[in-house]
């Protein structure tokens, strides 16, 4: 069927199809509208629809979205066509063109898989040929590509994408994402969006020394091969472009950041039996807080990080000199990541954020890739690293970001997330309260303007 004027058509009992096979022009079709009985609209005016279980359509770049609890067969026709998600086991034929399949309106998680066809979650279990792009929406949703030229866009939610053959993009969206890119077979752009994330590269075709970070921080462990590249930012509207010369194809990178909070190799940590080198510490292992309690270790994270490409302000560690924070606060120097706080004045203020020049530094004479070592306890407390009181982990960051948070998934699982302690906390210069900042400068003998 398919003709011209604004039509109510009733499918009744049975499988009905709706067949728009004879135009050219873009059509339309939703079945499940959030009010009333399905619409038609485009080539052949406004209909309303309903007990159609079957669509076909023909050449236009239409749009497509089922009915809810319905198992349907679709079959898109030539044209970029888009298939919205609904509730219901469907058969998804997108034919020719650059087809999408648009998940964007679910808060649910989905898992999609182009290479096999399939997809799961919050629309039950579909199957598809023919489909190059996925986008999805707030869920934590995991999409993998396809031997061809694929598009996946993750949206909102902390998602994990990996790419596969052909020439792909990949946008991860907001939040924390993880994001897995196989090999060179084409020009691929990958866009980490907003929050944290994660970029791993397959180490199969490549040396250490054609990847990105130009260094060797050896696979992560768990992922068989998958080189954790951490500690970059690619902030700016272009991206970051690298080009694999044996085949003189590129790789575009924007937007992956990592949130680098921990402890440099060597700081000496309080523990009932004297002080250790934070490397040396183990699950299981005691430590002293700063209010003389005794804590078990819970877990202890390690974060590899290359300072060939990463912006010093998040990957430098940031060296107090001893005595700067008060009289003998720290004891000898501390070197902790910039994101990493320390307790001053009662105030939890980031590393970063105290960098004066003079008694506190950024420290730039350190190896092109080195670990970061994090403590956690059962909660947000302080310890004493060099005699300074210093956080613990804290669920203000995502544990993607270490090289082992596999290790930490197999051990807790989804457990709830460590709350942050009740203080005040400065994350830059300009939240540092003045009488902390004067009481930093006077230490130092420097003059601050008022």
């Amino acid at each position: 069927l398919g003709t011209l004027g604004n039509d109510s058509l009733v499918g009744g009992a049975d499988t009905d199809l709706l067949d728009y096979s004879n135009t050219s022009l873009a059509v339309t079709v939703n079945l499940s509208p959030s009010t009333g009985p399905g619409t038609s609209t485009g080539a052949f005016g406004n209909d309303s629809l309903s007990g159609f279980e079957s669509i076909v359509t023909g050449t236009g770049n239409d749009s497509i979205t089922g009915a809810s609890g319905a198992a349907e067969t679709i079959n898109a026709g030539a044209g970029d066509d888009s298939f919205g998600g609904s509730t219901g086991n469907d058969s998804l034929f997108g034919g020719a063109g650059n087809n999408l399949l648009d998940f964007s309106n679910t808060t649910a998680s989905v898992t999609i898989n182009l290479a096999t066809g399939t997809s799961t979650g919050a629309f039950n279990n579909d199957s598809f040929t023919g489909f190059t792009g996925v986008v999805t929406g707030s869920g934590a949703d995991s999409l993998r590509g396809s031997a061809g030229n694929d598009s996946l866009s993750g949206g909102a939610g902390a998602d994990t994408l990996v790419g596969g053959n052909g020439a792909d993009s990949i946008s991860a969206g907001n939040d924390a994402d993880e994001i897995r890119w196989d090999r060179f077979e084409g020009n691929d752009t990958i866009d980490g969006g907003d929050g944290n994330d994660i970029l791993r590269i397959s180490t199969r075709d490549f040396t250490p020394a054609s990847l990105p970070t130009g260094g060797n921080a050896g696979p992560a462990p768990g992922l068989n091969g998958w080189e954790r590249i951490s500690g970059i930012t690619y902030n700016s509207p272009e991206g970051a472009t690298y080009r694999y010369t044996p085949t003189g194809e590129t790789l575009t990178i924007r937007n992956i950041e990592t949130v680098t909070i921990c402890f440099y190799p060597g700081t000496m940590i309080a523990t009932p039996n004297g002080e250790r080198a934070v490397e040396t510490l183990a699950i299981g292992d005691m430590v002293l807080t700063a209010e003389g309690d005794v804590r078990p270790i819970r877990w202890m994270g390690r974060q590899t990080v290359s300072t060939l490409f990463g912006d010093p302000l998040r990957v430098l560690p940031v060296r107090i000199l001893a005595g700067a924070l008060g009289e003998g606060v720290p004891a000898r120097d501390l070197l902790l990541s910039p994101d990493h706080a320390v307790l001053v004045e009662g105030i939890l203020v980031q590393a970063g954020a105290l960098v004066n020049g003079t008694t506190i530094l950024r420290q730039f004479d350190v190896p092109e890739v080195f670990t970061y070592h994090h403590i956690e306890l059962q909660a947000h407390e302080l310890v004493l690293a060099e005699g300074a009181p210093a956080e613990t982990f804290v669920d203000n960051i995502d544990r993607l970001g270490f090289d082992n948070w596999e290790e930490h998934e197999a051990l807790y699982g989804c457990e709830p997330s460590i709350p942050e302690m009740d203080r005040p906390r400065a994350k830059a210069q300009r939240q540092v309260p003045r009488f902390v900042q004067h009481a930093i400068e006077a230490r130092a003998g420097m003059k601050l303007i008022a």
